[in-house]
């Protein structure tokens, strides 16, 4: 059944609608496909379309390609979402909702473009239900790398170093050993204890490989699995190699942190967890101080059996220390783990982090960002329009990069900063003792607005302007703008008749003299129409602004004043 929140509509007129929310799933339920789908739209240049294709659900893209769209389509809410190595960032994505005279029945978009090809935007690509994300569509892109330098490097993480803790309950593990060139075939090695010397692994069926996540390693089928395994095309192509330590668990500590610090009242908790008896040592030795309390126990069920805690109280900025996690079986204490801490007062832990300041001179607002120290932190800001294009152009912060280029400068006391002006995004402080990430958002009138739209007043989300007195046969021209944080393409207009209700206008209606759709660069979405205005008894127009990631719809009303 259609439930409507708003005046009645006139079961006369079919285009007729006025709905602040409306929701439609329950007539969709049977009619529909039940799964969202990607449909490659475009291929530039045109003569590169017949061999960019999805197949089996991959598509490999050649450098040739200046430009590529997909859609993800159902008749529900969806949205892209992206799962890899890289930092796919030479993209765009917007969401769009297309209706027709019938409301009822609506197609969501979810459109991604890219831009540019290049081994970065290697992975996998998801069309997923916003409600349901367990319905999904996805297609694994490989994309070739440009080769500036002659021959470029075809494993993604190439010249890394990745540690990883095997977990007794799983008998498999993944090697990382991606690629964007997924023809190259990968070897995999493993380092000899007796000659120190990386070897072809053996047996050959304790592997398989995929070029889209690495190598399935199953250890059950290996005499000893921890060790240092490194994986290439060639065992002499030593610039396109991933070195990947594997090793048992034999502790746990936390915080899993070399450098503690305490706010300046609050109590240090430490505990250390191991597969032998471990102990906790002050300076080296076994702490005697009234202000700490420590404790041994034996869990024999426990992962890590022998467990060890110290809370250390009432510390004062006089306070600090080195702190040893230690194997305590045998005649002598074997390093596990060491703590440094020191003491904070609460001036000290709040300058930290990000703060934005308002220049007189150039009337711009800028942040700055300061580090525990007076090593100076990195700024990072990712350009991004709604939250879709957030999430998969932030894997850059999640991948430590630059992100988009930003003008940092650096400020003494362990400082960076940067002025970024009328662009939407995520604003990233990581360094020493801080890591902070702001989401910066432009309402409609321009102003910020930090970390959520939808606290934001309801005149930033969205707006309607325009004239409100005509003379009738006359034109106007009216304006509705929206955040593409809250709202996808697909505006619709209305007018309203006194005495009736509100009728929805098609392009091809009496009315319409123009209707026009821009997505901008600042995060909004501007519809605008011209409008002829012939009726003295026309009092309201109305914006319908369809929300991204439901199916309901927000409205705004303008007053009209039609003079005879």
């Amino acid at each position: 059944m259609w439930k409507v929140n708003g005046p009645r509509l006139d079961p006369r007129c079919l285009p007729c609608f006025l709905v602040v929310t409306l929701t439609m799933s329950s007539i969709l339920i049977g009619v529909v496909k039940s799964s969202p789908e990607i449909k490659l739209v475009s291929v530039e240049p045109k003569e590169f379309a017949p061999d960019t294709q999805i197949e089996d659900q991959e598509l490999y893209l050649l450098t040739n390609v200046t430009r590529l769209e997909m859609h993800c389509k159902a008749h529900f809410p969806v949205q892209w979402d992206f799962a890899g190595d890289t930092s796919p960032m030479q993209l765009h994505v917007r969401a769009l909702r297309k209706t027709g005279p019938k409301l009822s029945d609506p197609t969501f978009l979810a459109e991604l473009v890219i831009f540019r090809v290049s081994s970065s935007i290697t992975g996998t690509y998801y069309c997923r239900s916003i409600q349901n994300p367990n319905k999904f569509d996805k297609v694994h892109i490989f994309a070739q790398e440009k080769g500036y330098r002659g021959q470029d490097p075809v494993l993604i993480k190439y010249g890394q170093t990745i540690d990883l803790i095997l977990n007794s309950e799983k008998p498999n593990v993944i090697i990382p050993c991606s690629t964007w060139d997924p023809k190259t075939k990968i070897a995999l090695f493993k380092k000899s204890t007796s000659s120190r010397k990386f070897e072809p692994l053996e047996p050959k069926d304790s592997y398989t490989y995929d070029p889209k996540v690495g190598f399935h390693l199953n250890l059950t089928q290996l005499e000893e699995s921890s060790g240092q395994y490194m994986c290439s095309p060639s065992i002499d192509r030593t610039f396109d190699r991933v070195y990947v330590n594997l090793r048992k668990p034999e502790f746990k500590v936390t915080p899993d942190e070399k450098m503690v610090e305490i706010i300046q009242g609050d109590k240090l908790n430490l505990r250390c967890e191991g597969v032998e008896e471990v102990s906790i040592l002050v300076n080296g030795e076994e702490v005697n101080d009234a202000r700490v309390t420590s404790k041994k126990e034996y869990i024999p069920e426990a992962e890590f059996p022998y467990v060890a805690t110290l809370v250390f109280s009432h510390l004062d900025p006089a306070d600090g220390s080195e702190i040893e996690c230690v194997r305590s079986s045998g005649s002598t204490a074997r390093p596990i783990h060491t703590w440094k801490y020191r003491v904070v007062g609460e001036f000290d832990e709040k300058r930290r982090g990000i703060n934005k300041y308002h220049s007189r001179r150039t009337k711009l607002d800028w942040f700055a960002c300061w580090a525990r120290t007076s090593q100076s932190p990195d700024l990072s800001f990712v350009q991004c329009t709604n939250p879709m294009e957030c999430q998969i152009r932030g894997h850059c912060l999640q991948n430590s990069n630059k992100c988009d280029p930003a003008l940092v400068q650096l400020c003494s006391g362990g400082c960076a900063h940067s002025t970024i002006e009328n662009q939407t995004g995520i604003l990233q402080c990581k360094g020493d003792g801080v890591f902070q990430q702001i989401r910066q958002f432009l309402g409609t009138s321009g102003t910020y607005v930090y970390n959520s739209m939808i606290e934001a007043p309801k005149e930033e989300k969205l707006s309607l302007s325009g004239k409100h007195v005509f003379k009738s046969g006359s034109a106007g021209e009216f304006t509705c703008t929206g955040s593409t944080f809250l709202y996808a393409g697909g505006f619709r207009w209305g007018i309203k008749a006194k005495g009736r209700p509100v009728k929805v206008l098609e392009p091809s209606s009496e009315e319409v003299v123009d209707f026009e759709e821009t997505f901008l660069p600042t995060g909004h979405v501007v519809a605008k129409a011209v409008l002829r205005l012939e009726s003295p008894k026309l009092v309201q127009l109305n914006c319908f602004a369809p929300f991204w990631n439901t199916t309901d719809w927000d409205s705004r009303i303008h007053a009209l004043y039609v003079q005879g």
